[in-house]
């Protein structure tokens, strides 16, 4: 979907890492347009309510994870 924005750190064994400045960087991502953010599962946990009523968040752990997604 060219909506959705991918934040995030990927390890040689697909692990996606969390990134630093996460909210920072959704705020961006929300401004530049995107309705749809892909973000390591580390990062989603204690975003802010408010963050989240202004697009939709999917937290992963792996890089396959991502691949489902709809």
């Amino acid at each position: 979907d060219p909506k959705t924005v991918v934040i995030g750190e990927v390890g040689l064994g697909g692990e996606v890492r969390s990134v630093p400045r996460i909210e920072r960087r959704i705020k961006e991502a929300i401004n530049m347009g995107f309705t749809s953010c892909i973000l390591p599962k580390r990062n989603f946990k204690g975003l802010s309510e408010a963050l989240a009523q202004k697009i939709t968040l999917r937290g992963i752990e792996y890089v396959e994870e991502a691949i489902v997604l709809k």
